[in-house]
């Protein structure tokens, strides 16, 4: 899809990037507005947005975390937009962050109810590496995925 654009986070996006999250992900697994603008705003935090036309098609954000360690927090795209090598893309663009930081290894988490999130990922190259009982605030269990840089 050569119409879409990628830029930076803005400050003025979070309202619309939260709306995108909670469209995303069922309550409990969803991000609040004030955890969301934290991650972003984070030190070491890379925060990327997909446009199509100016529209958000979804967004990802990734942390540098401990000496070679990153970390994707979140990686959104609506229904009506997956399926077209949006989420491929920002997801390979934070590896590449992560690799230009002296990342070696990534890790995520997603819900075990999850299964396309999770194909997708293993796709990628992510591995299970452990099971998070009540990971999430309804209780519903993660699994981390990680994948070596």
């Amino acid at each position: 899809m050569k119409e879409i654009k990628f830029r930076p986070y803005r400050e003025s996006d979070l309202p619309l990037l939260h709306q995108m999250d909670c469209s995303c992900f069922p309550p409990g697994i969803a991000y609040s507005l004030e955890e969301l603008g934290a991650f972003i705003r984070h030190p070491g935090a890379f925060t990327l947005v997909a446009e199509i036309r100016g529209e958000m098609i979804g967004f990802i954000v990734a942390h540098r975390e401990k000496e070679h360690l990153g970390h994707i927090v979140t990686l959104d795209i609506p229904a009506e937009w997956r399926r077209r090598q949006i989420g491929t893309l920002l997801m390979n663009k934070a590896e590449e962050w992560l690799k230009r930081n002296s990342c070696r290894m990534v890790y995520l988490e997603a819900a075990v109810d999850n299964h396309p999130a999770i194909r997708f990922y293993e796709k990628h190259g992510y591995q299970s590496r452990q099971r998070l009982e009540g990971y999430y605030s309804d209780g519903t269990t993660a699994l981390i995925l990680a994948k070596t840089l």
